[in-house]
């Protein structure tokens, strides 16, 4: 017994495969290229959006920095013209880390006189969160 075996077909039926697959992967291609191109400008407009976000936000940060560099300053000068009592109450009542950087901050003459007119007992704790913001600062050496 032998197998039926289906006719080969027609050369023009050939030929018309050949000629419409080549025109349904070349549309295919132009598709695809398309959506990448879609994507791209997708990509650069939401790219240029965030960027711009970006900009924004660094604008607010550098008005923010400014603003407390400035406050920074003005308190520092404000408690280096305090007399070192009336200091010495304000620090007493701050927050340790704080109190440790505006005392960083002042002149050493005012802050010795200010940690003088201190509790010994928040002096000592104030002295060595100095000395350990003063070896963060420096990387631990002297200056």
């Amino acid at each position: 017994m032998r197998e039926a075996r289906a006719a080969p077909p027609p050369p023009d039926a050939r030929q018309y495969c050949a000629d419409i697959a080549a025109a349904a992967g070349a549309a295919r291609n132009a598709r695809q290229e398309k959506e990448l191109l879609d994507i791209e400008q997708r990509i650069a407009k939401r790219t240029a959006e965030l960027e711009a976000k970006r900009a924004e936000l660094q604008d607010v940060l550098d008005r923010y920095d400014s603003l407390l560099k400035q406050t920074d300053e003005r308190l520092v000068s404000i408690y280096g013209r305090m007399r070192p009592e009336a200091a010495a109450a304000q620090f007493a009542n701050m927050e340790e880390d704080m109190a440790a950087a505006m005392l960083m901050r002042l002149q050493p003459k005012q802050s010795s006189a200010i940690l003088n007119e201190m509790e010994a007992a928040r002096a000592v704790v104030l002295t060595k969160k100095v000395a350990a913001l003063s070896s963060l600062v420096g990387g631990g050496k002297k200056q």
